[in-house]
């Protein structure tokens, strides 16, 4: 009964998941249930490697841009002065 279950799961995956079909047919000794660990294993990693991306995605787009949209709309930029010259508004040079 296990094996045609793991049959099943091994030959009825998705095509998106065609990676981790391909892992699971060079296992050797492969039984359902280290089919389902390592297929729910493999899934988790790709979710948490894509959510990963995205906020790496995230965190270098602001960094490079340096300010938000808000920032630039109100005249602000990173780093600079609220006089736009480098110091802080005092005009005593």
């Amino acid at each position: 009964m296990s094996q045609a279950l793991r049959d099943r799961l091994v030959y009825g995956l998705h095509v998106e998941y065609a990676v981790i079909q391909e892992k699971l047919l060079t296992m050797a000794d492969l039984t359902f249930k280290t089919a389902i660990e390592t297929a729910i294993g493999m899934e988790q990693a790709e979710l948490h490697t894509k959510e990963f991306k995205y906020s790496v995605h995230k965190v270098t787009y602001k960094s490079v841009r340096g300010t938000s949209r808000s920032d630039f709309a109100r005249g602000h930029r990173s780093g600079a002065s609220s006089n736009g010259f480098g110091h802080g508004g005092n005009s005593s040079l």
